[in-house]
């Protein structure tokens, strides 16, 4: 995500502080660490049984 979407640490931040908010949970920064595409957001909000957004 960091290459394809050309985000920085900044953005990645506000990105995790954004769905933290809107799916009201917490993401640690080793969860995040591990996201590299956006298909890996979705996966990672799924398996918190997220699925119906």
């Amino acid at each position: 995500m960091r290459e394809d979407l050309f985000v920085d640490s900044i953005d990645m931040s506000m990105i995790i502080g954004d769905l933290e908010d809107e799916f009201e949970i917490t993401i640690t920064d080793e969860e995040f660490a591990n996201v590299v595409t956006v298909n890996d957001i979705v996966e990672m909000l799924k398996a918190r049984g997220l699925s119906d957004y």
